[in-house]
């Protein structure tokens, strides 16, 4: 595996000297966004409609009915929400879609969710082992092809074990 300034050239698209096809890129948004879904569903309080339709735009995008700079303007205007909360909770939420979102620009995004996924769990004190198994059983559903590099990288930059035989957290 080469690396193109830095990072993992399986994540960087074709057109920008990696390997990843668009193909895979709206296969990893698919994924991302299934993710944030679920760990919203998790959240004490309702997802508002502003996080809904950033969403929305997300799934657009995996469908090619979004732009990229759609779905950037939206990551973004949740990044400043997100910065100006005060509940760790609505933090963590905003910074999961945003997220999702950002994987239209970078696929290196769709960790996002699982980082903050993992945060939003040990707040609510409660256990990210089975939320990270039903995301790898939505890895192999979703997104087989992208299975190999979205454990290296969950394991190797955030110290998460999605798909190894087991899930589990460790750190």
């Amino acid at each position: 595996m080469k690396a193109i300034g830095g990072r993992d050239t399986r994540l960087v698209a074709v057109h920008r000297g990696g390997t990843l096809t668009a193909s895979d890129h709206c296969a990893l948004m698919r994924w991302t966004l299934a993710s944030a879904r679920h760990l919203l569903a998790h959240c004490p309080h309702e997802c508002d409609d502003q996080l809904e339709e950033a969403l929305m735009i997300a799934e657009r995008w995996a469908d090619s009915n979004a732009t990229t700079g759609e779905a950037m303007v939206a990551s973004r205007s949740l990044h400043r929400i997100a910065r100006s909360a005060s509940a760790p909770t609505t933090v963590y939420c905003y910074r999961i879609v945003a997220h999702t979102l950002a994987v239209a620009h970078m696929a290196d995004h769709a960790f996002g969710p699982q980082y903050y996924g993992q945060k939003l769990f040990l707040l609510l004190n409660r256990p990210f082992d089975e939320e990270l198994a039903w995301m790898c059983l939505q890895l192999k559903i979703i997104c087989p092809q992208m299975e190999e590099v979205v454990n290296c990288v969950l394991s190797t930059r955030f110290s998460i074990q999605l798909c190894s035989g087991y899930a589990g957290a460790s750190g």
